[in-house]
């Protein structure tokens, strides 16, 4: 199973997004679609929930320089964390407790 078809689905795509396929846009809970941060060329975050309280965050800023560190807000549950990114690389981070850890 490739990254995006995995992610599609853990991220509650009612269908599969499969690479190439720029006819559906993956929205989870109401959030603004991928396209919207990248056009504005802002930080850009999506979570997956695990459970109740545990959850894996992807989230990534490729406008800063590769010295760079920015910060996102996300929302888990009924808290909300703020996260640091370093560079153009993507994070990945557990929130468990209110509490992020990049992984």
């Amino acid at each position: 199973m490739n990254l995006i078809l995995l992610l599609s689905l853990a991220l509650g795509a009612s269908e599969p997004l499969a690479p190439g396929d720029h006819t559906r846009t993956l929205q989870v809970d109401g959030r603004e679609p991928a396209h919207v941060p990248w056009q504005e060329k802002r930080p850009s975050a999506r979570e997956v929930k695990l459970s109740d309280e545990e959850w894996v965050v992807l989230a990534v800023n490729p406008w800063q320089t590769d010295e760079a560190r920015s910060k996102v807000g996300v929302r888990c549950a009924t808290h909300t964390v703020k996260l640091t990114m370093m560079g153009r690389n993507t994070g990945t981070f557990v929130v468990s407790g209110g509490r992020g850890t990049k992984k």
